[in-house]
C-alpha cells in the first residue's frame, strides 16, 4: 500500500497502527481515516486540510502548532490528548470522547463540538487570536 502520509500516498487509510509515530511537517489534503490508531502519535508543525477521522484513536497524543481545517472527527478518542498551539477552523466532532484533554493557546473558529462532554474541561487559556 503507498504511505499515506506523504503527498503522493493514499487518499483512504483504513486499520492502520501508527502507534508513536512522528507526524512532525505532514500535510495531507482530503485523506481518510478509519479505524486508524493515532495513539501516542506527536505532530509538530503538521497540516491536516480536509481530512476525515472516524473511529480513530488520538490517546495521549500530542499535536504542537499543527492545524486541523475544516476536519470530520466523529466517534473518534482523544482521551489524554494535548493540543497545544494548535488551529481547529471548521472542523466537526461528532460522538468523540474529548475526557480529559489537555488544551493549550491556539485557535479554534467555526468548530462544532454537538453532544461534547465537556464538564472539567479548562478550556481557559484557549482564547481567539
Amino acid at each position: 500500500m503507498p504511505d499515506p502520509w506523504h503527498p503522493a500516498g493514499a487518499s483512504d487509510v483504513r486499520g492502520e497502527d501508527l502507534y508513536a509515530e512522528c507526524l512532525d511537517a505532514v500535510r495531507l489534503d482530503g485523506v481518510t481515516s478509519t479505524d486508524v490508531d493515532f495513539t501516542e502519535t506527536t505532530s509538530q508543525g503538521a497540516v491536516f486540510d480536509g481530512c476525515t477521522f472516524h473511529g480513530c484513536r488520538f490517546n495521549s497524543s500530542v499535536h504542537v502548532a499543527s492545524s486541523f481545517v475544516a476536519c470530520d472527527f466523529r466517534r473518534t478518542n482523544f482521551f489524554d490528548a494535548r493540543l497545544d498551539g494548535r488551529k481547529l477552523y471548521g472542523s466537526t466532532f461528532r460522538e468523540c470522547v474529548l475526557r480529559p484533554i489537555t488544551v493549550l493557546g491556539g485557535q479554534w473558529r467555526g468548530v462544532t463540538l454537538r453532544g461534547a462532554h465537556l464538564t472539567g474541561l479548562d478550556l481557559d487559556r484557549d482564547r481567539p487570536a
